[in-house]
């Protein structure tokens, strides 16, 4: 694993325009000094519960230009810290309020040109 001996110390990784159809998340958990992470223009359908853990100090989270349409409830874990969450173009069709809670530090929320037709109360 090329990313093994760097993801301790790992501050920003940007994996923006490849092929990705999932998240890369072995090689992201518990990357302890992450805190900014770029998987735009990629082909990721979903964020499987789980997928996004143990990253206490990530602030910058890039996932527009996929194909997203489900981030299943338990996808972010640990992520205190989060302040920039950009997931337009994709096919997200409804947000989620409650999972939204969680982030508490949330600044931006950048969702536009998906396929919403719900939000829910808390955003």
């Amino acid at each position: 694993n090329a990313l093994a001996e760097v993801k301790p110390r790992l501050e920003l990784l940007d994996l923006s325009g490849n092929c990705f159809s999932a998240i890369p998340a072995q090689n992201l958990r518990n990357s302890v000094k992450l805190m900014y992470l770029d998987l735009s223009d990629n082909k990721i359908g979903e964020i499987n519960n789980f997928e996004l853990m143990n990253l206490p100090q990530l602030k910058e989270l890039r996932l527009h230009g996929n194909v997203l349409n489900q981030i299943h409830p338990m996808a972010f874990m640990n992520v205190p810290q989060l302040q920039y969450l950009y997931m337009r173009d994709n096919l997200i069709g409804s947000l989620d309020g409650n999972r939204l809670q969680a982030f508490h530090k949330l600044e931006i929320l950048d969702v536009t040109n998906n396929l919403l037709q719900k939000v829910g109360s808390c955003v």
